[in-house]
């Protein structure tokens, strides 16, 4: 039942007396039935999360260890790679909370789904910043990057997508348009 909680209608935007604008909103983990991380309706800077924990994610899947940080708080999750997994630590005041095994896809298809939706609430919102521009082009990178260079991987795992075809049958380029088209 893992999930990754961003809820579009707690999106908003912050100007400070400097005019710099900020965004938050609900970002958090579902982790099981009533567990949560770091808590339930979280509230928090979506957009520096999504931008860093793409960048973070595409590290993971090439071998790194890495930590994702919350940025209100002390909550942070450390990720390692072992085979088709993310190992997952969720730490609260660096005091391990919870520890899951996730597959890399499911982990990954998770991230690409919630960064897509807080690219389009963004935009519908009119919330556009410098941000908001990077986490578009972190996106489409991390679509990009990610399929070229593990097309095998989804090609022979179709229940990825929830289908039952043969992803074989597409080119990389065609396989790209799917990627990003799908929410």
């Amino acid at each position: 039942m893992f999930d990754l909680i961003m809820s579009p209608p707690t999106i908003r935007n912050h100007i400070d007396t400097n005019h710099n604008t900020t965004v938050f909103g609900e970002i958090y983990f579902q982790l099981d039935q009533d567990a949560f991380f770091p808590d339930k309706h979280w509230d928090d800077f979506i957009i520096i999360l999504l931008n860093e924990w793409i960048q973070k994610a595409i590290a993971c899947f090439h071998g790194s260890k890495v930590r994702c940080i919350f940025m209100e708080g002390s909550c942070h999750y450390v990720m390692t790679s072992q085979n088709n997994l993310f190992l997952i630590g969720f730490f609260i005041n660096n005091k391990q909370k919870y520890r899951i095994n996730l597959e890399q896809i499911a982990f990954l298809k998770i991230l690409k789904e919630k960064a897509n939706l807080a690219i389009r609430t963004l935009f519908e919102k009119k919330i556009i910043t410098p941000e908001t521009i990077e986490l578009h082009k972190n996106f489409n990178l991390f679509a990009k990057k990610f399929i070229k260079r593990h097309l095998k991987l989804f090609k022979h795992n179709s229940t990825f997508w929830g289908q039952t075809n043969n992803l074989s049958q597409y080119s990389a380029s065609e396989f790209a348009v799917i990627f990003l088209a799908y929410p």
